[in-house]
């Protein structure tokens, strides 16, 4: 019986220095953020005053602070910046990056992005900002990546927050360490052992590189949605930004997009089509769209392995809209 209970005593013991193990090397289930809130009606948002890490494409870890009012800071609840707000998704948010390196942080900006929103929320969230004091100017991102899958829906429509995590609606059908009930979904050691023994899944080719133009309409009700965002405060400098996906951006990277099969992309030129950005760019009118597709033909802009913005597009975008908001 005390050999037993001595056995049992340390394996506990060696799980435990195996998960801290883990964590201490970056790993685990800490990409996936425990710092969501659900506030009802489809508005899902970050909790204030959080802190915690981020792990993307398998050796990129950087940390995570918000604000008191649910923003991206250099730490928890220190004001994440002054002047502009920029409103948009995990690109905006600066996933992958430490948050000096975002950049809303190189601009000394309110940043607003969270990831998993759509245009739609960006926009709800930007009504906020109505009555954040100083605010003048609004920087609306729509991200060619994912506000096309994200579509007219709201995040909370499509996505389910518990403890903590975003959870694509439908989870329980896709199992994964980051879905499982507490305590696992925290594990570093479950989450790894889960992967070790999952599948993966080939990429599919996104519907905006196989049929643009079967999503021109939702880039009109874009478009529509953020010319009546601007016309609900004229006094406030509303600016529209037009951030590709890495596969549309040049040849060099969309050959090593993790969106799409090498295959379908070769074929599709994802580089050369401007249908949606075109379509986009005449709903806005008269707001003038700022294109980043030239800023970041570097195939150095986006992580390696990883859709997201690196320190050098962030540097890129930053030196482009800092032009743009001097005017």
């Amino acid at each position: 019986m005390h050999r037993l209970l001595f056995g049992a005593v340390l394996f506990g013991v060696s799980l435990a220095v195996v998960e801290l193990g883990l964590r201490a090397a970056g790993r685990g289930v800490r990409h996936r953020m425990a710092t969501f809130v659900d506030f009802g009606g489809g508005d899902v948002g970050l909790l204030p005053c959080a802190e915690g890490q981020v792990l993307v494409a398998d050796d990129v870890v950087t940390a995570v602070h918000t604000d008191r009012r649910g923003r991206r800071s250099a730490a928890a609840c220190v004001d994440s910046g002054k002047g502009a707000v920029i409103l948009g998704d995990e690109q905006v948010f600066g996933l992958g990056v430490e948050f000096q390196d975002s950049f809303a942080g190189r601009l000394g900006a309110r940043n607003a992005g969270v990831p998993g929103y759509g245009v739609l929320d960006a926009l709800a969230l930007g009504r906020l900002a109505f009555t954040v004091e100083g605010v003048s100017t609004v920087v609306v991102v729509v991200d060619q990546a994912n506000d096309w899958v994200d579509g007219s829906t709201r995040i909370g429509e499509r996505n389910e927050v518990r403890s903590g995590f975003l959870l694509e609606s439908g989870w329980r059908e896709r199992p994964g360490a980051w879905a499982w009930s507490p305590p696992f979904s925290r594990s570093a050691l479950a989450y790894t052992f889960a992967q070790r023994f999952s599948v993966e899944v080939p990429p599919d080719t996104p519907i905006w590189v196989r049929d643009p133009a079967s999503l021109a309409p939702l880039a009109s009700t874009f478009g529509t949605e953020i010319v009546a965002f601007a016309r609900l405060r004229p006094e406030l400098h509303v600016v529209p930004v037009w951030l590709p996906a890495d596969l549309a951006t040049s040849e060099a990277r969309a050959v090593v997009s993790p969106l799409a099969p090498r295959e379908a992309i070769a074929e599709l030129r994802p580089w050369e089509d401007t249908t949606l950005r075109d379509e986009l760019a005449a709903a806005v009118a008269p707001l003038p769209l700022v294109d980043l597709t030239d800023a970041l033909r570097d195939p150095a802009s986006f992580l390696p392995g990883a859709p997201q913005l690196s320190p050098v597009g962030h540097a890129a975008v930053a030196r482009q809209l800092s032009a743009v908001l001097a005017r």
